[in-house]
């Protein structure tokens, strides 16, 4: 039944969060992500990742468009725990600290 329920899923290796799903001998693959938070202005990566602790940050983060696989570029950070100012293609958005917080991401490279 476990591997019926796995094939459905295609085999997923993330949750939809971007979690890792461990192997069936319960190994976790090493994530090698780091928090958006710590990318300074011009650093450019890819969402791997957000806390679902509150759904309500969730909603906030999808309703900006960031979700796992997304491309972004810090395009801006504000002094002192200020927001940060981030562009998605064309699209550029101003995103508190708290969302900021719970967004984690990978080298473009690395994404790939």
């Amino acid at each position: 039944m476990e591997a019926r329920i796995d094939g459905a899923l295609g085999h997923a290796t993330r949750d939809p969060h971007g979690d890792p799903i461990s192997s069936w001998d319960g190994a976790v693959a090493a994530l090698g992500d780091r928090r958006l938070l710590d990318l300074e202005p011009g650093g450019a990566a890819v969402i791997v990742r957000a806390s679902d602790r509150d759904p309500e940050q969730l909603r906030g983060l999808g309703g900006l468009g960031l979700y796992p696989g997304v491309a972004i570029v810090v395009l801006d950070k504000l002094p002192f725990e200020g927001p940060v100012r981030i562009g998605m293609g064309e699209a550029k958005e101003l995103i508190g600290p708290p969302l900021v917080a719970v967004v984690r991401v990978t080298s473009r490279a690395s994404a790939a």
